[in-house]
């Protein structure tokens, strides 16, 4: 019993940290080129910056 409200915690936090990592993804793709340039990103590195963090 114990280990299946284990596994039930580990897939919700995977869930969890799954979808802070789309609206962060969604936030960066929403910002402008020079937007993005004044933080130092390049559109094309958004997925591995968001998902290498």
């Amino acid at each position: 019993m114990h280990r299946g409200f284990a596994a039930f915690g580990d897939a919700l936090v995977s869930i969890v940290e799954h979808n802070g990592r789309l609206r962060r993804m969604q936030m960066l793709q929403d910002m402008s080129d020079d937007e993005l340039a004044a933080c130092g990103i390049k559109r094309e590195d958004i997925v591995r910056i968001v998902f290498d963090a």
